[in-house]
């Protein structure tokens, strides 16, 4: 089974004054990136995957084993793209 979440994960803690999108282009700098558009952590019995919608939207996904990477990364792709077409309408 899949979980998906989208939060507007600065905007619901109020936490937009700390972490900025200059915080998160800073710290992909430092590595070498332009920028950082997921994160993937693999657990034991559990994973979680992070993808950046945009400056105000990350995408969390948490799946079990019973999914692979490549067919989840290919599912977030549409669906961060049916965001992005629900979130511009405003």
């Amino acid at each position: 089974m899949v979980i998906t979440l989208v939060v507007p994960i600065r905007k619901v803690f109020g936490l937009e004054a700390y972490f900025t999108p200059r915080h998160f282009d800073a710290m992909a700098k430092l590595v070498g990136e332009q920028e950082f558009s997921l994160l993937f952590h693999k657990g034991t019995e559990c994973n979680i995957h992070f993808s950046k919608i945009d400056d105000e939207l990350l995408l969390i996904t948490m799946f079990g084993k019973s999914i692979s990477l490549g067919f989840l990364r290919l599912n977030v792709v549409e669906t961060i793209e049916r965001i992005k077409k629900i979130w511009n309408r405003k």
